[in-house]
């Protein structure tokens, strides 16, 4: 029998379902090493130099809420809504930053780093105000990141009908992590010797990353309703394959008066020993887990507040693939420790939460 649990009950409605939600989502954070120093007037901006402070990095990053999208749709393929399948797509937006310096608000900067040959913490001054030469010049850093997920999968029915049952879940689940950070500076020289007045160079080390999983979901799917409300939870997992992707580019683009100018495709954090296109397969699984007050508003209409965690068990970032040791010197004299900066995959667990508020229509 299935009277309880056909269209029309408190808990039933058409065979086909339409839900839209807004979410408010906090992401885990990036991971960026200092990027960005300043120091009294006259000194290094060097890691650890007495006065030196961090303007930039040392923390992670985007951790703020944002604010995303998700919809679902199925159909029951009978009038006991005992099978049927749904889709749903997640999408939580960029979410991005931005930092600016530059010497009008800070006449000392640099970008640190280690310098690998001589086994001392240094920077490369982008502006200064005393010494040879003196410098102006400004930093940029931007980044960026975006998650979606999708998944579509078969529901059956498991146990009850009415105001209370429970559904097994099984399909095929897809999701995509981007992670992108930028450093850029000029700098150009304000009175030189052992430099030309008027030499600028414009730099850049761009980090990007992309995530892409390809799996199976399973999962249980229960609501309790009593009158017009009611109670949903969810728990799933996928588990499949993670494909990742790690791009290191630079460029360095110098002008000297009156009409050199040169371009090499190297900045700072990206020389020749680590830039490339990096990708690797690796297993990766996903748990989620999703609960749900419902307020029946007819038999047809819904309104839903809830809250979603999901987890990923292995992605890369891209702060995590800077290596702020670096050698300057000709690559041509590295040895063994000497080659830096090298690329190496540093992957961590991400995850995603927090709330959402939508409508479910059925028909």
């Amino acid at each position: 029998a299935c009277a309880t649990c056909g269209p029309g009950s408190c808990c039933g409605g058409g065979r086909w379902w339409f839900s839209a939600e807004y979410l408010l989502w906090w992401r885990e954070g990036s991971n960026v090493p200092p990027l960005v120093t300043t120091a009294p007037s006259g000194t290094n901006p060097a890691l650890g130099a007495p006065g030196t402070t961090i303007l930039y990095g040392n923390e992670k990053l985007a951790e703020h809420a944002r604010s995303g999208a998700r919809i679902g749709f199925g159909r029951w393929f009978d009038a006991c809504q005992s099978f049927g399948f749904e889709g749903r797509y997640v999408a939580m937006g960029d979410a991005n930053t931005r930092f600016l310096v530059d010497s009008s608000t800070f006449p000392v900067l640099g970008l640190p780093f280690f310098d690998a040959a001589t086994g001392q913490q240094d920077a490369f001054v982008v502006a200064r105000d005393t010494g040879d030469p003196t410098r102006s010049g400004g930093v940029i850093v931007t980044t960026s990141s975006d998650v979606n997920v999708w998944d579509l999968a078969f529901r059956k029915r498991l146990w009850g009908c009415g105001p209370r049952r429970v559904d097994f879940l099984v399909g095929y689940q897809a999701s995509r992590i981007d992670n992108d950070i930028l450093i850029a500076n000029s700098t150009t020289v304000t009175d030189g010797v052992s430099e030309p007045t008027g030499r600028r160079d414009n730099r850049f080390d761009r980090f990007a990353t992309r995530n892409e999983f390809h799996g199976v979901v399973v999962g249980l799917s229960s609501y309790c309703c009593r009158g017009p409300y009611s109670i949903r939870l969810r728990g799933s997992i996928a588990f499949g394959s993670m494909d990742q992707l790690v791009a290191i580019r630079g460029q360095t683009t110098t002008f000297v008066p009156p009409d050199s100018t040169d371009t090499v495709n190297e900045g700072l954090y990206a020389q020749s020993t680590n830039v490339g296109t990096f990708a690797r397969e690796e297993f990766a699984v996903i748990p989620e887990f999703g609960a749900q007050v419902v307020w029946n508003l007819s038999c047809r209409l819904d309104l839903s507040l809830g809250y979603s965690l999901l987890y990923w068990s292995d992605i890369v970032q891209a702060g995590d693939q800077i290596d702020t040791s670096v050698n300057l010197n000709d690559p041509a004299t590295f040895t063994g420790s000497t080659a830096r900066p090298v690329f190496r995959f540093n992957s961590n667990g991400y995850f995603v939460h927090g709330l959402s508020a939508g409508l479910s229509f059925k028909f």
